[in-house]
């Protein structure tokens, strides 16, 4: 088994496709990969945020450029699961939860 979290930022796009393949090489038939990430982007479900706040509306977008600029994304949350997928790995499954 292969654990990895809080990796987002850490790889561009090149660099999180050749770590999935060489981790899949590396595992015997059977073997698990597990990665927990997390969402750069503040949400609320309980209205106590206002939805035109800027850190509502603005926050998230601003963080995903910066690290698209630098060529280190910050959507891993929502680029593993496809990444994972293309190196060979099957049965993906995935969980989401909130955080307070």
């Amino acid at each position: 088994m292969v654990h990895m979290r809080h990796m987002l930022g850490a790889m561009n796009k090149q660099e999180w496709t050749a770590l999935y393949k060489r981790i899949y090489d590396n595992l015997l038939p059977g073997g698990w990969i597990e990665q927990v990430e997390g969402d750069i982007g503040i949400f609320c479900d309980d209205s106590s945020l206002p939805k035109d706040s800027l850190i509502a509306t603005n926050f998230r977008q601003l963080f995903l450029d910066c690290g698209a600029r630098a060529d280190r994304p910050l959507d891993t949350i929502e680029t593993m699961r496809n990444g994972i997928e293309a190196a060979g790995f099957i049965n993906v499954q995935q969980q989401d939860y909130k955080q307070p």
